[in-house]
């Protein structure tokens, strides 16, 4: 996942700390070369940084394709605002993260809709709602 950069003619996901009083503590943007990079949702990791969701139409990095039109991601950022690590995940069609959550067991759980059948999955439909289960990428 690219941060920092210029976003020119993409739209980028974005996330911003703020403190009780109001005051802005950082803010991260990131995202693919694509055109559009969104988050939708964020929630805290419990160790004072966030997990956030959304999706890309694009690769981030460290990932090899894009399933189709729109992935889902996932992303963990530190608590002063860095990028951790991110993963996308897919079907052929469009998908996306809108709520996500930290589990009990250490792992995350992201609620969206898979526009097709995800990969070991079946569907109930064109637009079926999903929860994904991830566990931290090992890095």
């Amino acid at each position: 996942m690219r941060q920092g950069h210029d976003a020119g003619e993409n739209d980028d996901g974005l996330v911003v700390k703020i403190d009780a009083d109001g005051t802005e503590l950082w803010r991260t943007t990131f995202g693919s070369d694509a055109p559009a990079d969104r988050i939708y949702g964020v929630a805290s990791d419990g160790a004072g940084g966030a997990f956030v969701t959304g999706y890309t139409c694009g690769v981030l990095v460290g990932e090899r394709t894009n399933a189709g039109d729109k992935d889902a991601i996932l992303a963990r950022i530190h608590t002063a605002g860095a990028v951790l690590w991110s993963t996308q995940f897919g079907s052929t069609s469009e998908d996306k993260g809108f709520a996500v959550s930290a589990a009990a067991d250490s792992g995350v759980y992201v609620g969206g809709t898979a526009g097709n059948v995800l990969p070991g999955q079946s569907s109930d439909g064109a637009m079926t709602a999903g929860l994904q289960n991830s566990t931290a990428p090992a890095h």
